[in-house]
């Protein structure tokens, strides 16, 4: 089995218990990196983006639109991976970071720009990832894929947010805009009320997690 990649872009306070959820879920070999917090966070630009088992991208204060340095050369690395080279999960700013380079669209979620912020409920429908369900997850954001790309399909949706998961139809790329790996320490940084992360909350996006990871292990995808 080939090592995970998991890229946490955090700007302020870095996902350790997230990055431990979904290094769990792996099961084997991975290396986290942190382009902006950590002090040799873009050390993953010098390697081939096919010489990983699969790339998690995690969610960041920032905007896919921003034109930050980091940012331009997390973009420039992932050109292959949205080619289908490796399988890829976006979570959040992951998620939009997706839609963005395969050419959908990302807007504010609100015409004031607040931010969206709780434990709500995605309803899953046929997808490679899940059967149909309906997962308690943790929200924390301000905008959405507003727009899917092309040969992307919407299978997960909340109100306001019809595009809450999408799925290429044939490449092994994922996107979630809530934090399946959201636990406590992410609920601090983000100042969510104190109680709400639930045994479902974790159990919902452990079961996420894992099949994204049983999938992108598949021999198919090695």
């Amino acid at each position: 089995m080939r090592k995970l990649l998991i890229i946490d872009p955090s700007m302020s306070s870095p996902e350790v218990e997230g990055c431990a959820e979904v290094a769990a879920a792996w099961g084997g070999e991975v290396e986290v990196v942190r382009p902006v917090l950590g002090p040799d966070g873009r050390r993953y630009a010098q390697t081939a983006a096919d010489s990983w088992g699969a790339v998690v991208l995690l969610g960041s204060e920032a905007s896919v639109h921003d034109e930050l340095p980091w940012l331009l050369e997390l973009r420039a690395w992932l050109r292959p991976v949205m080619a289908g080279a490796v399988p890829y999960l976006g979570l959040c700013f992951g998620h939009q970071l997706l839609a963005a380079l395969c050419g959908g669209e990302v807007s504010w979620l609100h015409g004031d720009h607040r931010k969206r912020l709780g434990v709500e409920h995605s309803q899953l429908t046929e997808g490679r990832l899940l059967e149909p369900c309906s997962l308690e997850v943790v929200v924390s954001h301000r905008e959405h894929v507003s727009r899917i790309p092309p040969d992307f399909r919407a299978v997960g949706q909340r109100p306001g947010v019809p595009n809450d998961v999408i799925e290429h139809t044939s490449l092994p790329l994922f996107g979630c805009q809530f934090h399946a790996e959201g636990r406590e320490e992410f609920a601090r940084n983000v100042k969510l009320p104190s109680g709400q992360i639930t045994r479902a909350v974790y159990d919902d996006g452990r079961r996420l997690l894992r099949s994204f990871c049983r999938l992108a292990q598949q021999p198919l995808w090695e």
